[in-house]
C-alpha cells in the first residue's frame, strides 16, 4: 500500500530545514533562516497541492531532501529572492530521477475515490 506524504505542522517542517542547515552552521544569519525556510516550505506545498504522492515515506524524504539541498546550495551561491529559491528547487526536483505514484494509483491503493 503506498503512503501519502502527510503535510507537516510548520514547527516540523522549519525543524527538518533547520535540521539539513545544521551541516552549514555560520553560513547563513537569522534572516537568511528564515527566507531559507520559508522558500522549502512555500515550494513543499507546491509539491502537496500538485497531487503529487510518493509510494514510501522514504521517497517523499528524499523529495523534502531534494528541495532543502538545493535551496541551500542556491542561497550559498548568492540567491535569497524567496521566490527564486522556492521555483529553482521545484525544477531541480521535476529534473530528479524521483518518481512519484500517479494519482489514480494512489487513490485505489488508499480505497479513496
Amino acid at each position: 500500500m503506498a503512503e501519502r506524504p502527510v503535510a507537516l505542522p510548520p514547527e516540523e517542517r522549519q525543524g527538518e530545514m533547520r535540521g539539513f542547515l545544521a551541516e552549514h552552521l555560520g553560513v547563513f544569519d537569522p534572516d537568511d533562516v528564515r527566507i531559507l525556510v520559508a522558500a522549502f516550505d512555500k515550494a513543499w506545498e507546491n509539491v502537496q497541492a500538485s497531487g503529487m504522492t510518493f509510494d514510501t515515506k522514504a521517497k517523499a524524504d528524499l523529495a523534502r531532501a531534494i528541495l532543502a539541498k538545493h535551496i541551500i546550495a542556491a542561497a550559498k551561491d548568492g540567491e535569497f529572492d524567496q521566490d527564486r529559491l522556492r521555483d529553482g528547487a521545484l525544477l531541480a526536483l521535476t529534473q530528479s530521477n524521483l518518481r512519484s505514484v500517479p494519482r489514480r494509483a494512489a487513490k485505489r491503493e488508499t480505497g479513496s475515490a
